[in-house]
C-alpha cells in the first residue's frame, strides 16, 4: 500500500533535496546564516513527552516515532541554539527505537530551519 502512495524513488529524491540545500549554503558562503535540518521519526499525533524523553542522534541508523509536538518543540530549540547550527540530525521518543535497514539514503521526513544574523 505504501509504495503505491508514493514514487518508487522517494528516498533518493529525499537525498537529492537534502544534498542540493547544503550546496545551496555553501555557495551561498554567507557566515552570518546557518541552517539546522531535523528529521523526525514516524510522526503521531499523540501528546507530546518533552525533551527528556526524547532521543537526538546522527547518521540515520536509529529512529522511531515522536509527536508533531515534540517535533515542533525541537525545531524552536534548533533555532535558539549555538550548538545545532549546520547540524543534521534524527529525533525520536525514548522507547520506540527501531533500526534502519541500510539503503544508504535518508529514510525519515526533512524539516529544515535557517537562521540569518544581521
Amino acid at each position: 500500500m505504501v509504495g503505491a502512495m508514493y514514487p518508487a524513488d522517494i528516498m533518493q529524491m529525499k537525498l537529492a533535496g537534502y544534498e542540493g540545500v547544503l550546496e545551496l549554503y555553501r555557495e551561498a558562503n554567507k557566515p552570518n546564516c546557518t541552517y539546522t535540518f531535523v528529521r523526525p521519526g514516524g510522526l503521531t499525533d499523540n501528546a507530546p513527552v518533552g525533551l527528556p524523553n526524547l532521543r537526538v542522534s546522527t547518521g540515520d541508523e536509529i529512529g522511531g516515532e515522536i509527536s508533531r509536538a515534540d517535533v515542533a518543540d525541537i525545531c524552536v530549540h534548533a533555532l535558539t541554539s549555538d550548538a545545532a547550527s549546520g547540524k543534521t540530525f534524527e529525533c525520536y521518543r525514548v522507547g520506540s527505537e527501531a533500526k534502519f535497514q541500510s539503503m544508504g539514503v535518508m529514510t525519515t521526513m526533512l524539516f529544515f530551519a535557517t537562521v540569518c544574523q544581521p
